[in-house]
């Protein structure tokens, strides 16, 4: 016991002495830590350190058998990373490894990248829907016009009333090389829309494009060409047939005292969709009828400026307007100059003729894989690489049509392989007499 107390006595004041220096022992040790964390921090951003399984890129790892020491560590690092520049470093295969940010120099060549962030759009003003919401909730209305209203407002609600524009693909230049490919006489349309898309992959993304109508002989692809530019570069696809259309209703012009009318394509179409960036195409803009009391053309006036698109209102419902001018508006025609100058004059005129013959097998080769897509069945035939000599003297309308014909007939016979005796006759176009025929 004695001996005990004595030790105590005499330990607990040396255990005290030795406080200080235990403290400055500790903040040395813990300063080493932090310059050697800094140091890794360097290095990190300046070489590229990451594992492709089990293989380190710089393998700093002494081999001896004595076990180093931190500060053997660090100065490891230092001698490895002294002289070894980022442009030496071999680069890694794709996705293995997270991306890592360096530092712009001088020299680095660089792109602009698309933003990974949402495009969005305020398709119409909240507190003008709430307005509308409440001083029309106790006004009497025919139930089936206040249960479409009261649809319509929970759509635009959506989203707080915010829709997405779609962005132009990644490879948009492959894309468009495949159009080229596939419809080679729609060079002039697709040379705008080129540049377009490059002018929109230095901005946020989103196509943008001023009214254009392809102008051209009846039967060369303009109406299939515009369904597969929308697939691809805007955010949907609505087709308003223009032949023979008297009145505006489609469009969002229909006179609300006709009663039981009904909500435009274009309000339609930005209340109840994903995007406010559809392409909406008005198919045979040449063959529209109408009166001056009834005209087609008076919503367009506003619909084709961005300025009144912006503020657009439909008749059947023009208590709330919407955001329609990121619209993309597409036409076709056989003969343009009949349309009022007051509307041509907003469309960009791009000719698209019938192919010629060298550009024949290019688009023959386009309206079978499109057949082969419409028509799953026909994906099971093989067409011979000169099929398309029998094809040469026909329209590509016509020529999707034949082809399916000779599908029909290949399938009656057992066969796989479309043969020219498959292919029904070439009837020549002509105008329908008048009158009945016998």
């Amino acid at each position: 016991m004695v001996f005990y107390a004595v030790f105590w006595t005499a330990f607990v004041p040396f255990r005290a002495w030795l406080e200080p220096f235990k403290l400055v022992a500790g903040i040395e040790f813990a300063g080493r830590d932090i310059e050697i964390e800094k140091t890794m921090s360097a290095i990190s951003r300046t070489v590229p350190f990451r594992n492709i399984g089990s293989e380190p890129i710089l393998d700093i790892t002494p081999h001896n058998a004595n076990e180093p020491t931190e500060e053997e560590v660090a100065e490891s690092y230092f001698d490895t990373m002294r002289d070894v520049r980022r442009d030496d470093v071999q680069p890694l295969p794709e996705n293995s490894y997270e991306a890592i940010d360096y530092p712009f120099r001088d020299d680095d060549d660089f792109s602009i990248d698309v933003p990974s962030y949402p495009v969005t759009l305020q398709l119409c003003s909240l507190a003008e829907i709430q307005q509308y919401a409440a001083s029309h909730a106790s006004q009497p209305t025919d139930n089936d016009i206040k249960n479409r209203n009261k649809e319509l407002l929970r759509q635009l609600q959506i989203n707080d009333a915010r829709r997405q524009l779609k962005r132009i693909p990644q490879g948009w230049e492959s894309e468009i090389d495949y159009f080229r490919r596939s419809y080679p006489n729609a060079e002039h349309f697709l040379d705008l829309l080129e540049e377009m898309c490059a002018l929109a992959s230095i901005g946020d993304g989103v196509l943008s494009m001023p009214p254009l109508v392809l102008d051209g002989p009846p039967g060369g692809g303009k109406s299939v060409l515009t369904e597969d530019v929308a697939r691809s570069f805007s955010g949907g696809y609505v087709r308003i047939s223009m032949a023979g259309m008297e009145m505006g209703s489609e469009l969002g012009d229909a006179d609300p005292g006709w009663g039981q009318t009904r909500i435009g394509k274009v309000f339609e179409k930005l209340s109840s969709g994903e995007y406010a960036n559809p392409i909406f195409l008005l198919d045979e803009i040449d063959k529209t009828a109408g009166s001056e009391r009834y005209s087609p053309w008076a919503a367009l006036h506003d619909l084709l400026e961005p300025n009144s698109a912006k503020t657009f209102r439909d008749r059947s419902f023009d208590a709330v307007a919407i955001d329609a001018s990121r619209i993309i508006w597409l036409a076709t025609s056989n003969e343009f100059s009949v349309v009022p100058a007051a509307i041509a004059d907003r469309f960009t005129v791009a000719h698209m003729p019938l192919p010629n013959n060298d550009q024949l097998a290019a688009v023959v080769q386009s309206v079978w894989q499109r057949l082969q897509i419409t028509n799953p069945v026909c994906a099971g035939f093989t067409m011979p690489d000169h099929m398309h000599l029998h094809l040469r003297s026909d329209s590509p309308r016509n020529i999707g049509r034949r082809l399916l014909r000779a599908c029909a007939r290949a399938a009656r016979e057992g066969v796989f392989v479309l043969h020219e005796r498959h292919l029904p006759p070439l009837v020549a176009n002509r105008q329908r007499p008048m009158g009945f025929c016998p």
